[in-house]
Order: C-alpha cells, then structure tokens, then sequence
C-alpha cells in the first residue's frame, strides 16, 4: 500500500516521522498507541516508550464525544488540547488526529 505522497509506511517512518521536530503519533482504529516520534516524547516528558504503548486515544479527555465519533468514522479532526499529563500546554496549541488509511497499522 502507498503513503503520503506515494511513499510506503517502512520508507515513511524512516524519512518523515522518526526524524520529524512535529510532536507525531500513530495509533491504531482502536485509538490504542502503536508509536511515538522522539519529538513527542519529549513533549510528554517520556524517556522510555513503553511507558505509553498502547495509550489509549479515546480516553484522552481533551478529546470530546463529537471527535471521537468523527475520527471512528474515519474523518479527521483538530482539536486543542488543554493540558497533557497534568502540565499546561503552550497557549495556540493544536492537535490534528487523522485516521490511519489502510495498510498502515
């Protein structure tokens, strides 16, 4: 199956998301963490990753009713998180949470 922009989902994990200063995650259509670029990491605070494989998504309580119906329905949403992990995130903070197409997770 192709990626963005034709991409395969090995080539783009090389190029785009390990390397990638954008705080990125990928989750799978069930909302549960599949990974985390070192940039989020950073964001959350995170030194080991398996701290919050399998985080699940739809539990997020910045994320409300309406977002989680649109994102099972497949379409993305932005929303603009109050806080992570307690911490206040930086005033214009947004989040876009896309749903994964097939053969990515």
């Amino acid at each position: 199956m192709a990626g963005p922009r034709g991409t395969q989902p090995d080539e783009w994990m090389q190029r785009v998301f390990r390397p990638s200063l954008t705080a990125l995650e990928v989750f799978d259509v069930n909302g549960r963490l599949l990974e985390a670029n070192a940039s989020c990491l950073a964001l959350f605070g995170v030194t080991d990753p398996r701290e919050i494989q399998g985080a699940d998504l739809f539990a997020d309580p910045n994320l409300g009713e309406s977002e989680r119906t649109a994102l099972q329905a497949g379409q993305p949403v932005t929303i603009r998180p109050r806080s992570i992990s307690g911490g206040a995130l930086p005033s214009g903070t947004t989040t876009l949470l896309e749903p994964a197409r097939r053969g990515w997770t």
